[in-house]
């Protein structure tokens, strides 16, 4: 089966499992349902699933979904550049009054992980222990979209192509429980959430795919997912107490993310270049 095919199989599975799964997430409550943990968990891991259906299916084989581990360095920036773009649009609102520093959130995290409630410990175990934890979802996700996606599509497309169209995947994929759900700030309009999560996802699409191509591993684009969550959504999230303007400036759903994933984003590929796509991706 040629890539092109493969990747209409794989389209194919996620639309029709996701399409009914979303159905019944919001039909049992959505994310404040007695399942929505589960549903999550699911829904991250139908692309990793689907793409392990499609090679079975196509060759008969899990090879080829970028399983080796590469190389460290990948790993070291995996990890950073999420705290990075990340942390700064918080320290950015904080510093132009739309919020205030605490660290109550830390230390309520300190005590869901069963150590002692300390702002410190909450930061050690977030900084660490969360990121691990948000790879059991971040890794179901970045089988699908970097370990099979983005190497499919390298062999027609260029690094810019690739990278775009998987945005655009990942984006519609996120379409249905960012509709539906109530995953995005009930402070901020539809239109909004929609503009400034899809210009957030389009520079991440570029570091993953970059992380990606560079290490020729799915792994570090894994990590850098897990931590992306990690820090945004349990790190700095719970670290602000915030103004009316806060949700649109910080976060997923804010103005000021895009911004710096988009600075993080134009660095990364002017000092690591744009990866060439070779038949060996």
């Amino acid at each position: 089966m040629t890539p092109p095919r493969q990747i209409l199989l794989f389209l194919a599975i996620i639309v029709g499992v996701g399409l009914p799964m979303s159905w019944l997430m919001v039909r049992l409550g959505g994310l404040a349902g007695p399942y929505a943990d589960a549903f999550v968990l699911g829904g991250m891991w139908l692309p990793g699933l689907s793409a392990m259906a499609t090679r079975l299916i196509a060759v008969r084989s899990l090879a080829g979904l970028s399983w080796r581990l590469g190389a460290a360095r990948y790993f070291g920036l995996a990890y950073l550049l999420p705290l990075i773009y990340g942390g700064a649009p918080f320290v950015i609102a904080v510093a132009g009054g739309h919020g205030r520093w605490t660290t109550a959130g830390w230390a309520q995290a300190a005590a869901s992980h069963g150590l002692s409630p300390d702002a410190m410990v909450g930061l050690a175990a977030l900084l660490t222990v969360d990121v691990v934890g948000n790879l059991a979802g971040s890794l179901g996700e970045e089988i699908g979209w970097r370990g099979f996606l983005v190497p499919a599509l390298s062999r027609s497309l260029g690094f810019w192509g690739v990278a775009t169209v998987s945005w655009l995947i990942w984006f519609a994929f996120h379409l249905p429980i960012l509709l539906t759900t109530g995953y995005r700030p009930a402070e901020t309009p539809l239109w909004m959430s929609l503009l400034a999560f899809a210009a957030m996802l389009f520079p991440v699409s570029v570091i993953l795919a970059w992380l990606r191509l560079r290490s020729a591993s799915l792994w570090p684009a894994a990590l850098a997912h897990a931590a992306h969550n990690a820090f945004i959504l349990d790190l700095f999230g719970p670290a602000v107490v915030p103004t009316p303007a806060t949700p649109w400036l910080v976060a997923e759903f804010g103005a000021i993310t895009p911004l710096a994933a988009f600075a993080v984003m134009v660095l990364l590929l002017r000092l690591g270049g744009v990866p060439r796509i070779s038949a060996q991706t």
